[in-house]
This record gives structure tokens, sequence and C-alpha cells, in this order.
């Protein structure tokens, strides 16, 4: 790709740099736009009780992700430019830099610098510290607390505050503050584990044993979504192919909403493991490796020099308990990777009362792998698939 940088007498036509372009954009849209009293008192119902910066943000977040529709008017100027935040509260509806620059109003408000942050979910040519306005096709937000900045996005119904969407992560985004505008590469937040799977039962009755589903992030994202749009078998199948794809010989199926937290939903369910368990005529035993997000097809990547991209970048965890009803067990652990690029976790042990305790964990430090990452991705890669044989 090829850059054109125009100037006249050393100012720029088109501006390239961070600086340059992050001065022109913000020239586009009043930079303190006023908000009326009626507008602002409905979003301070909704802070009532909040009291901190950051409990004052989280509020605005929540009131803006749940009370304004999502829809796009992408005609000419409308493209780039937001619309003013009181049109958007009174019409109850806005696109994602509407309510980038709505929460941006509000929270200044209360004192708080919360900066429109511009982000390339699709891949697109990049420039050292040079940029152009086609690389981007979202906005969110982001606000320095002090020790961090901070990354939310308001246009993600079901994603809390301080939080990302997978589209989101790792993306290229640029920062548009006044004082310090900078490209960033969007971090993965500190997040628990996207699917955890707790199952209970014996291994006389494998195919109705007890399971527990606790959803986060993408996933949590996808199942309220579901639950919005769906019922019945079309609810039951979407929840059911999503976790299955995941699992390796292990069937979830007979959904139930247990619970629903700010950040994630809880399920019950019943898991099929007559496939699982695998049996000889002398024993039997539970496979080393439970999930089926990482293919033999990838090792044929090893030797081009494209990235890599994974189905999965979330923390995938399984613990069973599981009734031996009189078979021996032999107690194991295996662990390898590191905490950098992706690593795995097992262990088999025996209770007090007989039962064994079965925990499994999949980690992946990223969705992209380039370079020596993608390297010690690959080896990574080969010792999970030699241990699933």
């Amino acid at each position: 790709a090829i850059q054109v940088r125009l100037s006249q007498n050393g100012k720029a036509i088109t501006p390239t740099t961070t600086e340059e372009f992050t001065a022109w954009y913000r020239t586009l849209f009043e930079q303190k736009p006023a908000v009326t009293p009626e507008h602002s008192a409905k979003v301070r119902e909704a802070m009532v009780g909040a009291t901190t910066p950051r409990e004052k943000l989280k509020a605005i977040h929540d009131y803006v992700r749940t009370n304004i529709r999502y829809i796009a008017e992408e005609d000419d100027y409308g493209a780039i430019v937001p619309r003013s935040p009181d049109l958007v509260l009174q019409r109850g509806y806005g696109d994602c830099k509407d309510r980038a620059y709505l929460i941006s109003a509000l929270a200044a408000e209360e004192g708080i610098n919360v900066d429109m942050t511009l982000v390339a979910t699709n891949p697109t040519p990049t420039f050292a510290n040079s940029t152009y306005i086609h690389q981007y096709n979202h906005v969110i937000c982001s606000w320095n607390d002090g020790t961090k900045r901070v990354y939310f996005d308001p246009t993600s119904k079901y994603t809390e505050f301080d939080n990302l969407p997978y589209s989101d992560v790792e993306s290229t985004a640029l920062v548009l503050d006044p004082k310090n505008p900078q490209m960033v590469r969007l971090p993965r937040p500190n997040q628990n584990a996207a699917i955890e799977v707790e199952l209970r039962g014996n291994l006389s009755d494998p195919e109705n044993v007890s399971a527990r589903v606790t959803l986060r992030n993408v996933y949590f994202s996808a199942a309220m979504n579901a639950m919005d749009e769906l019922r019945g078998l079309d609810l039951e199948n979407m929840l059911s192919n999503m976790l299955n794809s995941h699992l390796y010989k292990i069937s979830l199926d007979y959904f139930t909403r247990d619970s629903v937290g700010e950040d994630f939903v809880t399920f019950t369910a019943n898991a099929d493991l007559s496939n699982f368990l695998i049996a000889s005529t002398a024993k039997k035993y539970l496979p080393a490796m439970p999930f089926r997000t990482i293919e033999a097809d990838v090792l044929e990547r090893k030797d081009d020099l494209w990235p890599i991209t994974t189905n999965l970048q979330e923390t995938i965890e399984m613990r069973m308990v599981l009734d031996l009803q009189g078979l021996s067990i032999e107690e194991k652990q295996v662990a390898f990777g590191d905490e950098t690029h992706a690593s795995f976790a097992s262990s088999i042990n025996l209770s007090e009362d007989g039962s064994a305790l079965v925990n499994y964990r999949l980690w992946q430090a990223s969705g992209l792998y380039e370079g020596d990452a993608k390297s010690q991705f690959l080896d990574f890669c080969q010792e999970y698939l030699k241990s699933k044989k």
C-alpha cells in the first residue's frame, strides 16, 4: 500500500501523522457539546449511588449500551462525524461513533475526560506513526484512570465496563487524546474463564451427567443475544452448537438458565460422556485432552510467512467430579506451554470420598500469532496434539 502526504507551506493538506489526524478529526464536531437538563437528568438517575469516576463511568456506559438502540446512518458526512448527544438521546438510537461521542459528553459533565477511540476491527494497511480515515470502521471509548487506560465499547450491549467484545481485542486503534494521541493495539482485558463447565455424575451412567455451565465475555454476549432473539429448540440448538464445538466427544444439551449477573450467565444442562470415556476389557480412562479447539491442520502453517488466527482466544476450564463406582484411578498431572503464548494443564486426583476430581484448563494469550510468537504457538500446538493421542 502507498500513502500520499500533501502539504502546503508546511501545513498538512492530508493529515497523516497521529497528531495531525487527531487534531483534524476533532475539528469536525463540537468538543464541549451541551446536553439539555431534561436529557442529562435521565442519565443522572442511572448514576444514583455512584461516587467515584469509575462508578460514574460504569453507570453512564450501562445506560447508553442498554437504552440507545444501534441504528447506523452512514450517509455522506454522517459516515464519519458523530451526531450531537442531545439528538441521540432524543431519538434513542445511534451508531458506534454516536454512542462514543455521547459518553464522552456525559462524562465531561461529571468532570471525567473520556477519549473517543477509532478502531480497525478488520485488517488494513498500516504505516509507521501514520494513519488515514478509511483505516477505521468502529469507534469505542477510553479513559485514563491515572494508572492505565481503560477501554470500553458501548455498542456491545452485553459487554460490561472495562471489558471488550471479541471483535475489538487486538485491533489497531487510535486514541483521540488531544494532548497525547496514540496508535495502540487494543489489549486483551484481564478476564475470568470465558467458558466454565462443571460436571457431576457417575461412570455407570455416563449419558446422564449433570452439568453447570458459566459463560463470560464473547460467549456471555452471544448467549444473552440468543435469549433475546430465540426460543425453544432454536435457542437450545444455538447453545448446544456453540459449546459442543469446543468439546471433544462431550455433548451438552437440555439447557436451563440458572442465573444471570452483570458479566456472566449460568445454565444447568445434561452432559453425555458415553463417547468421551475410553473403555477396554481391562480398564476405563479419561482422555488427556477434552477440548477440540486446536486441530492438526494448524501444523501445516509452520513454514509459511503469514500470521495464524485462532478460533478461541479465551480461557476454557472444565471440572469433573465423578463417582468411580468401584473402579480404581491413576492420579496424574499434565502441564505444558507458558504464560506468554498458550498453556494447558490437567489433573486427575482422588478425593477423600473416593470420587475422581478432574480439572482441565486451556489458555491462549492471543487470537493472532505472528513472528516468533507464531513459532512458539505452533510448538505448543504440536505438544497439545501429541498429548491428545
